[in-house]
């Protein structure tokens, strides 16, 4: 992408929340995580660029950080901005720990009003969803980030029923637990 696409598709990202808050939702989520575009952005094994979006950490997190500021100028205060961080990459070159976090921090400051975290790349070859996963696996990684941002922390992966979603809730590992695959497959 060139610096003006690059633009462009940040733009893109800035209509799409525009729209969704015309439809009448309340937010949107942006999908920083899981190794899709902005990810690719953030990791220095996939950002090669030599030019403001690549090199330093702060170039590569440029990306995400403009997405969310340009969001929030745009739909304002009074709308919901989920920013999905990935807590850990798990491939080789991945984000590290103090790389998130300061990561985290940028995007709070940017405007999102929560974090919802995300576990590895779908590349990865590391399990993440798998049943031989233990439930609640992950959450270690969403309770690094507590502490250094004041908006709610989301978690998520392998948290299957309520029970476990309230013993994570219970013991402060997160603020919110997300759970998507287990209502498609037992509604």
């Amino acid at each position: 992408l060139t610096d003006e696409q690059v633009e462009e598709t940040v733009e893109e990202f800035v209509r799409a929340a525009e729209l969704a808050r015309l439809a009448g939702y309340d937010g949107v989520e942006i999908m920083g995580s899981e190794g899709y575009l902005i990810n690719e952005f953030i990791v220095s094994a996939t950002n090669h660029r030599t030019d403001r979006w690549g090199g330093s950490y702060e170039n590569r997190i440029r990306f995400p950080v403009e997405i969310v500021r340009r969001v929030r100028e745009r739909v304002g205060s009074d709308f919901i901005l989920i920013y999905r961080l990935s807590m850990l990459d798990l491939v080789p070159g991945g984000s590290t720990l103090e790389e998130v976090v300061t990561l985290a921090k940028e995007i709070e400051a940017a405007g999102a009003t929560i974090l919802n975290t995300g576990i590895g790349w779908h590349e990865a070859r590391i399990p993440t969803i798998a049943t031989s996963v233990p439930r609640a696996a992950f959450t270690w990684v969403t309770e690094k980030v507590r502490g250094a941002v004041s908006v709610p922390l989301v978690t998520s992966n392998r948290i299957n029923t309520p029970e476990v979603a309230e013993e994570v809730l219970a013991s402060g590992r997160a603020d919110m637990v997300s759970m998507a695959r287990p209502f498609l497959a037992d509604p």
